[in-house]
């Protein structure tokens, strides 16, 4: 007889930071990837600064 181990998965949403230096709304790529993964209370701000996502 075999037996199963089932492993949880987790998903890593990474958090977006606004700075002055980051470019604006869907010109950003960090937007545009963001946007794309679908992270849960994302919504793109078209006159955000979006620099990077960690």
């Amino acid at each position: 007889m075999s037996s199963t181990t089932v492993e949880a998965v987790f998903r890593i949403a990474p958090t977006l930071q606004k700075y002055d230096w980051g470019k604006v709304g869907n010109q950003s790529k960090v937007a545009q990837l963001a946007a794309g993964a679908d992270i849960p209370g994302f919504v793109l701000d078209n006159s955000a600064r979006y620099a990077e996502a960690s």
